[in-house]
């Protein structure tokens, strides 16, 4: 069953995030590692963001390796963190000798990797072919200078590999006569801080929601002003213990290419990512089931139960071909299915249904719940007997 489609109120929230101190990547939104746990981020992503004032003129240069990751992506925003221009990393042309490895066929584990990209002072061109260039003027703003902000995000790092083993890209300010202005790094307390007043926001803004959403109502989130991943699209529904101890959900699988063991070329899939995400009302993020570590049964189907701890079956565990999600350890929280990049030849995406579509066209792939009590689902047995 769909309900309504979700957009956020971003004017009135963004008027409470201050602004992000004027070093490289002075702002980190992560699960854990000294970033802001904010915005349904995904357990297995990170964002660095920058924002900088440049005088009329100067061109923002940067240069860096390609992460050993399942995806990249750089992004401009405007500042109620609006898209502006963007860079998926298979649009991002290596260094000359250098390789990129998220291209299908590319050798992941090559150490020459280098990319720089330019980051101009203009509006989006309407027959942009400029590569390796990011536009950072919002459309209609005639003022050359000014504050650019823009955000590089990773997705699933490879195995052994952590968020601040990642080098972000180095960055320069060339101004019109040519000069180069290094920007420094940002100290380590300057990332983490602020954005706790907006997730309150947004957090209010979805129990209103919530209140008049049917149980297992999937309803498509369109996070327009949030600092949204257009390569990204959602959709959303309640966990309620009021409902049931145990939320149960099931579906078909889309493909993707397999990469945190260190495949050694880049594969394709039907989508280059998905995952599964419970929050809080806060939008802080509690769990994710990333699709690489969720079990399938024989027929390309998942099978995942989201309880709180304290409520989770015995047989909620990947040896019986279930995913476990951890619920808030009380009250409603959101369940959040993401599905990034899909295959032109896919046309079972989230992407698919556009913001007013029904998430029932996903067809197999919409996941379909119930709930039930722990004791239940425990009689389903081990591996779990599917009803």
């Amino acid at each position: 069953m769909a309900s309504a489609p979700l957009s956020a109120p971003t004017a009135k929230a963004f008027a409470a995030v201050p602004a992000e101190p004027a070093c490289a990547w002075g702002s980190r939104l992560s699960v854990g590692g000294g970033g802001r746990n904010l915005l349904f981020i995904d357990a297995a992503a990170a964002y660095w963001s920058t924002e900088i004032a440049v005088p009329p003129g100067a061109t923002i240069r940067l240069q860096g390796d390609f992460p050993h990751a399942r995806y990249m992506s750089l992004v401009a925003y405007d500042a109620r963190r609006r898209t502006i221009d963007h860079l998926a990393d298979t649009a991002i042309r290596p260094d000359p000798g250098s390789v990129n490895p998220f291209m299908p066929g590319a050798f992941r584990s090559s150490g020459d990797r280098r990319f720089s990209i330019a980051i101009v002072d203009a509006a989006v061109p309407a027959d942009k072919t400029a590569s390796n260039t990011l536009y950072a003027r919002p459309s209609g703003q005639p003022r050359e200078g000014g504050t650019v902000r823009f955000t590089l995000r990773v997705y699933q790092p490879d195995a052994g590999v952590a968020f601040d083993d990642i080098a972000l890209p180095g960055i320069e300010i060339v101004d019109r006569d040519g000069r180069t202005h290094v920007v420094p790094s940002c100290a380590p307390s300057a990332v983490a801080a602020g954005g706790e007043r907006l997730g309150k926001l947004l957090g209010a803004f979805l129990a209103s929601r919530f209140k008049t959403m049917e149980p297992l109502a999937w309803a498509i989130f369109t996070p327009d002003g949030l600092g949204e991943n257009i390569d990204n699209a959602y959709i959303y529904t309640a966990f309620d213990p009021e409902y049931g101890e145990v939320l149960a959900f099931e579906g078909r699988a889309p493909s993707v290419p397999a990469t945190f063991a260190g495949a050694p070329v880049m594969g394709e899939g039907e989508l280059r990512y998905w995952s599964f995400c419970t929050s809080r009302m806060t939008t802080a993020v509690i769990d994710c089931a990333v699709d690489e570590f969720v079990p399938l049964d024989g027929h390309g189907n998942y099978l995942v139960a989201v309880t709180t701890p304290a409520k989770r079956p015995r047989n909620a565990v990947r040896e019986c071909g279930v995913a476990w999600l951890a619920a808030p350890p009380s009250g409603p929280g959101a369940l959040v299915y993401r599905h990034m990049l899909p295959a032109p030849t896919f046309s079972r995406s989230i992407q698919s249904l556009g913001a007013a579509g029904n998430p029932a066209a996903l067809g197999d792939y919409l996941p379909r719940g119930r709930y039930s009590s722990k004791e239940a689902f425990e009689a389903l047995g081990c591996p779990v007997v599917r009803p």
